[in-house]
């Protein structure tokens, strides 16, 4: 059956349906659903079938067509389509449900609030110790039960699950090879004493487009004493590796004028 009405031998083949029996259709199926064996049986018949769109894009022209179709459609927010609300002023009294303005009713607001006692959440009643900063604050019961009650606000409650406290803490190998004294405030304070200069090339840190790197003379991370620091832009500080020979004479002086 399904041969004998394809291609060539279907009664529509070569012919367009007019508007007129696209409405009936589209009135017609209008409310339907197909059952649950329906979408099942399609289910199953397109499994393991590749799509015959696979892997193909479409071009300039078919997608400059469908932006074209598309304008002015108000079934739903479609490119060139003007929103529903444009130009209408929302009136809190007249739609206090409508979108972002809906609130609860105040059945609705005792409901919730009887629920929360019952809980426990709502009573601040107990008198308690943050264990960060030591600061005394109300907390309820449920909270302390839940083990949300121990931090008077989220700063100290973010301190308490940092560092040696988190359960992903791995000794402090996260800013291996460099320890941890190398730190944001010491490579400002360097920058700040090399006027934010580039100690090679002379660039200013206003025509870098990254942040003035800060450099080790010796090569030796873990020796952050001021005088082994030095600022450099990106570009100097990737040629330095390159050329250490020249540039130790070249720092080893700018230390003697710097402590000079």
């Amino acid at each position: 059956m399904r041969t004998a009405l394809s291609g060539k031998n279907h009664p529509m083949y070569g012919k367009h349906h007019s508007q007129k029996s696209r409405k009936k259709m589209r009135i017609a199926h209008i409310g339907k659903r197909p059952t649950k064996e329906t979408i099942e049986k399609m289910r199953l018949a397109h499994m393991g079938k590749i799509s015959p769109r696979r892997g193909k894009r479409l071009s300039k022209k078919t997608k400059e067509k469908i932006a074209i179709s598309l304008i002015g459609n108000i079934n739903g927010f479609k490119k060139g389509a003007p929103t529903w609300n444009k130009g209408i002023k929302i009136d809190r009294n007249k739609h206090p449900n409508m979108g972002h303005f809906k609130a609860h009713t105040e059945d609705a607001k005792k409901k919730i609030g009887k629920a929360n006692r019952k809980n426990g959440f709502c009573v601040k009643n107990i008198k308690t110790i943050c264990l960060m900063c030591n600061k005394v604050f109300y907390t309820s019961k449920k909270r302390i039960e839940t083990g949300r009650g121990q931090c008077c606000s989220i700063q100290c409650k973010n301190k308490m699950i940092s560092g040696a406290r988190s359960h992903l803490w791995k000794g402090g190998i996260s800013r291996l090879p460099y320890p941890f004294n190398f730190n944001k405030e010491l490579k400002e304070i360097i920058r700040k004493r090399d006027n934010y200069k580039c100690q090679l090339c002379g660039v200013p840190q206003e025509e870098c487009i990254k942040t003035l790197h800060v450099h080790h003379k010796d090569e030796n991370k873990k020796n952050c004493n001021p005088n082994n620091l030095i600022t450099l832009c990106n570009s100097c500080h990737s040629k330095v590796r390159f050329n250490k020979d020249y540039l130790e004479n070249y720092f080893s002086k700018l230390t003697e004028v710097h402590n000079g």
